[in-house]
């Protein structure tokens, strides 16, 4: 595996075999290199190529490679990076959905030889999610099973190396999103999928919830709210090269105008428009 110092080296090989002033596409420009020129430690020109390739996949290429260079030093700092190709990285199971378009898609491609494989797929998938729970079973059991042992693999994965847990921003919960949360949990149990129970108390939040009901998650959100900000605080503090995206608000317009309303705060007049002619009439 190649450390900081020689993917820094290798950067400032291509570096200087670049023309002094880059202006070209990076996929024109990385066919000019002379990959015979480029000497890292023990490694071919071969190999100084092929990490050059393997690096260039986790940056933005519609850019000079000068530009791309910059990036790749800003990459070779973060020391998460070398962990995402670590050997020794359990590798997540399938879900119960792939693991039966596994195994049905080579007999349905010999059933159907003018499907392409991603057709095959998608048919697959819809028809695993028409199958009844009992046939559906061992596949969720499987999947279970596998991803306890997943997990326990990943937990000593990064107790034996320290710096690879992604660590990831609090996520602020609106008051739609504490009800649907709510109800899902609620209803654990029921044969709809996840996605179908969301959708339908997507619905009945915003047609069937009296404003009293609302008023409950509403109320819940605001206090959540300001654990939130606590905690994206200390997280940001923590990691400094995380970058805040412009935060919603956790209340919508019709759920503020809802609270003002329960709170007491007298509603505002209409304003009053008037034409010109009454205006002016006004005036006189």
């Amino acid at each position: 595996m190649w450390n900081d110092a020689e993917l820094k080296l290798l950067f400032e090989q291509i570096q200087s075999n670049l023309p002094p002033h880059d202006k070209k596409n990076y996929l024109k420009m990385v066919k000019k290199i002379d990959w015979s020129k480029i000497k890292v430690s023990t490694y071919t020109p071969t190999e100084c190529q092929e990490q050059w390739t393997s690096v260039t996949k986790k940056l933005r290429k519609f850019r000079t490679t000068s530009e791309m260079l910059a990036d790749a030093y800003e990459w070779m700092k973060d020391p998460r990076r070398r962990f995402a190709n670590h050997p020794e990285l359990p590798k997540k199971p399938l879900s119960p959905c792939f693991q039966y378009i596994n195994c049905q898609r080579n007999k349905f491609l010999k059933h159907n030889p003018d499907k392409t494989i991603i057709e095959a797929s998608k048919f697959l998938a819809k028809k695993f999610g028409d199958l009844p729970e009992h046939k559906k079973q061992k596949y969720i059991d499987k999947y279970n099973e596998e991803n306890a042992i997943w997990k326990e693999a990943c937990a000593k994965f990064h107790f034996d190396h320290p710096g690879s847990m992604i660590q990831h921003p609090p996520k602020m919960m609106t008051p739609m999103m504490l009800y649907i949360k709510k109800m899902c949990e609620k209803n654990k149990d029921c044969q709809e999928s996840r996605k179908v129970l969301h959708d339908q108390y997507k619905n009945r939040w915003f047609k069937d919830l009296s404003d009293k009901k609302k008023m409950k998650y509403i109320n819940k959100a605001l206090k959540l709210k300001e654990r939130y900000d606590t905690e994206l605080k200390i997280f940001c503090e923590n990691n400094p090269t995380f970058v805040k995206k412009n935060i919603k608000h956790v209340l919508t317009k019709s759920e503020q105008k809802l609270k003002e309303k329960f709170d007491g705060r007298p509603l505002q007049p209409p304003m009053l428009v008037m034409s010109n002619s009454v205006y002016f009439s006004y005036l006189i």
